[in-house]
């Protein structure tokens, strides 16, 4: 959760600095192909942690049921 925060945090604050380089060329030593790639490894990275996220949450749901057997063959024997 704070991982999507900073993400996207990092996001509108690249977003804002787009804006303001196209409206005043503003950020004079950073080119606009940078300030583009940039923006598409938080995009990328934002979406690798969601899925990284609902993986690890399939695992960890997996990982109970599995448990919830073991302690009722426990049970019975």
């Amino acid at each position: 959760m704070i991982t999507s925060i900073i993400l996207r945090t990092a996001l509108l604050a690249n977003s804002i600095a787009i804006i303001l380089h196209l409206l005043t060329n503003w950020l004079d030593g950073i080119s606009l192909f940078m300030l583009l790639a940039f923006q598409f490894v938080i995009i990328s990275g934002y979406f690798i942690n969601k899925i990284v996220t609902q993986v690890v949450a399939s695992i960890d749901r997996e990982l109970n049921d599995v448990d919830i057997i073991i302690r009722k063959k426990q049970a019975l024997s």
